[in-house]
């Protein structure tokens, strides 16, 4: 019992951040503590580890709401019960199963790392992606060591949870195309999953040096296999290609430009409420300096404004030194909205006649191969 009140405690602490990401891996990490510690407790002390799970929570966000004077919404007050009754349901699913040890640690590092992981996007992208390679890889070879008998069954142990809850972030985000992303890897993951806890009464599966290579193979990979997954995922939300469009621009000067000022013009569309477009500058101004000798090609960041105060952000950004050239769009939210735009950043590359050659999903990085723009310049230089 003092495991679980300490447990509570910590995720009261936890409250503070008041992110919903963060809030929700807590949850699961906590679930998850509870509905092993309890299964050694009978049926009366489980049932009061419960209300104690559940009150603890809901009296920290009344406490909160007291000293953030804040109004509190009955949706995170009746979320945590939802939490603890899908936490009991798992946990009768771990007694089912007869889980060992070695098996229950791989989950735990899995709801422990999704809570972790999201802490290092404070970094740069490289650092952040690094950071999250080395604590999965380092998970993962715990997790075959300690369970050579059936390494495939921890290892996607380890990682279906994580399939899992991006797939409820992107149903909560309303983020279709995200849904679809997440959801073909969490199929063939509890597909995967099924096998292997058939296949483990039936015939364990020794762990072999071909698995480990495999396993550290994989993991290398899947940074970039994801980005081009994703970027043909939406590629087919690209409606307007082949049509046409024009629009102006504003430089930093007040000048009034054409978008169809060269051959080539490639806009990156970003906002002052966008965290993710500081990641595509510099890949972005990558592009733009390998094409910075050819009259022909021009490279534009382009701001869309939404309110007046807009534009003191906009002067910051452009004192950035980058290798492209920093626009306003004039009438920033009839583009916004004619281009269908999903959100920021936001790709589009147009012909000098106002002919869309591509726009939709930002990804300049060079190791994406699904409509690389670099390619498609090319191509149409060609």
């Amino acid at each position: 019992m003092k495991k679980i009140v300490l447990a509570a405690l910590l995720y009261i602490a936890i409250l503070q951040f008041k992110d919903s990401v963060i809030l929700f891996r807590a949850s699961l990490l906590f679930g998850f503590l509870v509905s092993v510690w309890n299964e050694k407790f009978t049926l009366k002390d489980r049932l009061i580890s419960y209300l104690l799970m559940i009150a603890a929570p809901i009296a920290a966000l009344l406490i909160i709401s007291y000293i953030h004077d804040i109004e509190l919404t009955y949706k995170p007050i009746l979320a945590w019960p939802g939490v603890l009754l899908l936490s009991a349901a798992l946990g009768i699913g771990y007694i089912k199963l007869r889980m060992k040890r070695e098996l229950k640690v791989s989950l735990f590092l899995s709801f422990l790392l999704l809570l972790v992981v999201p802490f290092f996007k404070k970094f740069n992208e490289g650092t952040y992606a690094c950071l999250a390679m080395i604590c999965y890889i380092t998970a993962g070879l715990y997790v075959l060591n300690a369970n050579k008998d059936k390494p495939l069954l921890a290892i996607t142990y380890l990682f279906t949870p994580y399939f899992l809850v991006h797939l409820v972030d992107a149903i909560f985000g309303k983020n279709y195309t995200g849904f679809i992303i997440v959801l073909l890897p969490l199929i063939i993951s509890i597909g995967l999953l099924l096998i292997l806890i058939y296949r483990r009464y039936k015939k364990p599966l020794k762990l072999s040096f071909k698995t480990v290579i495999s396993f550290i193979l994989l993991l290398a990979l899947i940074w970039p296999l994801q980005e081009n997954y994703a970027a043909w995922i939406y590629s087919f939300n690209n409606p307007r290609t082949n049509d046409t469009f024009q629009f102006q621009l504003v430089n930093v000067d007040g000048e009034t430009l054409n978008s169809s000022e060269k051959k080539v013009n490639v806009f990156l569309f970003t906002s002052a409420y966008c965290g993710n477009c500081y990641k595509e500058y510099p890949y972005f101004s990558e592009l733009a300096a390998k094409y910075s000798i050819d009259s022909s090609v021009a490279f534009y960041a382009t701001f869309i404004k939404f309110r007046d105060k807009d534009t003191t952000f906009y002067k910051e950004l452009v004192k950035n030194n980058y290798s492209f050239n920093w626009t306003m769009a004039s009438e920033s939210e009839t583009v916004y909205s004619e281009l269908k735009m999903e959100g920021v950043p936001s790709l589009l590359i147009l012909t000098d006649e106002n002919k869309i050659l591509y726009h939709g999903y930002c990804h300049p990085r060079p190791w994406i191969f699904v409509n690389s723009p670099e390619r498609l310049i090319s191509n149409y230089l060609d």
